[in-house]
């Protein structure tokens, strides 16, 4: 049996590609416009194209406010044991885009469908050899890249930001469970009721 209670849900366009305008190509990808034509034939977002519906985005500037650092904290919480948190940090304080979406499916395939938003870029090893081929948002919207391997530990400050850099600047991140969802929609005004967060009731307010 098919569970399509509708999903509400967020992704937040990072600093750097909300500065490249790259915002409304996000929303026109997962909203299975034009640019979701070019991914590739067997590309796991395809399946969720026509089920996802986004909203306008909401814009907030994480410099600012405590709440943008906490939720930040929140969203990398699994990272902060990493020695590119720092890095994290440093590049996801800035101006951002909220883009809220109700997801019109199966809520029992909601880590597949974080996962094929989420996509990933298309990264090679020393050798030139694919180590994860272009899919997603990320795939469309990301340059192919070195891939961060264990060896990538052993460079020094200088060397090890630019080869992580690619990795931390990968377009948006994807609110991938419950907690996440509901409070940075909360943050950003919406009300939690006994079907999960109702969209229709989003009062955005400033935080």
């Amino acid at each position: 049996m098919i569970n399509k209670e509708k999903h509400v849900g967020v992704v937040m366009v990072k600093p750097h590609a909300f500065e490249k305008m790259l915002t409304p190509v996000v929303t026109d990808i997962l909203d299975g416009g034009e640019t979701a034509k070019h991914l590739s034939a067997n590309d796991p977002l395809r399946s969720f194209l026509g089920k996802i519906e986004t909203r306008p985005p909401i814009i907030r500037d994480l410099r600012i406010c405590n709440a943008g650092r906490n939720l930040l904290r929140v969203f990398y919480e699994d990272k902060r044991d990493r020695r590119y948190f720092p890095l994290i940090m440093e590049r996801y304080l800035g101006r951002v885009a909220f883009l809220p979406y109700a997801f019109h499916g199966d809520v029992e395939k909601l880590p597949q469908l974080y996962d094929a938003m989420k996509g990933s870029a298309e990264t090679f090893n020393a050798e030139g050899h694919t180590v994860s081929p272009a899919t997603g948002v990320r795939g469309l919207l990301s340059k192919p890249y070195l891939a961060v391997d264990g060896a990538t530990l052993l460079l020094d400050d200088k060397t090890y930001r630019e080869r992580c850099l690619p990795m931390i600047d990968n377009v948006f991140h994807v609110c991938d469970t419950r907690q996440q969802n509901i409070q940075t929609l909360q943050l950003l005004g919406a009300r939690e009721s006994t079907q999960g967060v109702e969209l229709q009731k989003l009062d955005i307010v400033y935080f």
